[in-house]
């Protein structure tokens, strides 16, 4: 697969991972408006792209030299955890009067599964070192495109105070998952369309 490839499939292949799977349940709380959603966006972009980068360096430099690839997993979440209390410390020095914010903005943005999916598919695939963060950002920019819209159709239809009918979390659940089917067919066409060419 080229780096063209890899970076496209990053890019919607975050979308439908986190749309069908992530957005609606464990990141629902986080989408209250579309800039709460952008900040959480922004911030689980950078630790991707952090986190990413340390494991690239880990998985053919440690990793393989010492025959533990089997291991990945357990580094990786190592990788994610040290990560985690490394910022949080940073945090906590820069702004002491907000632990309580910045222990939970550091736990939310290392510790889950976008950061974990892109670091290992990208470690995986072997490619250059440059292209890591790059990637890496690339299904940051896939997380931004769902979460925000996601946000904006919640926001709209759950706080908007328009019709009774259209009101609460299951209808806004639903067009969450309208959403999903969208990417899906935006998925299918670039990978049906766009890949085979590279």
């Amino acid at each position: 697969m080229s780096g063209f490839a890899l970076l496209i499939t990053l890019l919607v292949g975050q979308n439908i991972v986190l749309v069908n799977y992530l957005a609606p349940w464990a990141f629902f709380s986080r989408l209250q408006s579309p800039r709460q959603s952008l900040h959480f966006s922004l911030l689980i972009t950078g630790a991707t792209v952090w986190v990413a980068v340390l494991f690239a360096l880990v998985f053919p430099y440690v990793l393989e030299p010492l025959n533990v690839v089997h291991a990945a997993t357990i580094a990786l979440v190592i990788v994610q955890v040290l990560s985690f209390l490394l910022w949080r410390r940073v945090g906590q020095y820069v702004l002491p009067y907000h632990w309580g914010l910045v222990n939970r903005l550091a736990l939310v943005s290392f510790l889950n599964v976008t950061v974990f999916v892109v670091s290992m598919a990208l470690a995986l695939a072997e490619v250059p070192l440059w292209q890591v963060p790059l990637g890496a950002l690339f299904a940051g920019v896939g997380m931004l495109a769902v979460m925000v819209p996601v946000a904006a159709t919640r926001n709209r239809m759950e706080l908007g105070g328009g019709s009774a009918v259209l009101d609460g979390a299951v209808v806004a659940l639903l067009a969450t998952a309208v959403f999903a089917l969208l990417a899906g067919y935006i998925a299918g066409a670039v990978e049906g369309l766009i890949l085979p060419l590279f």
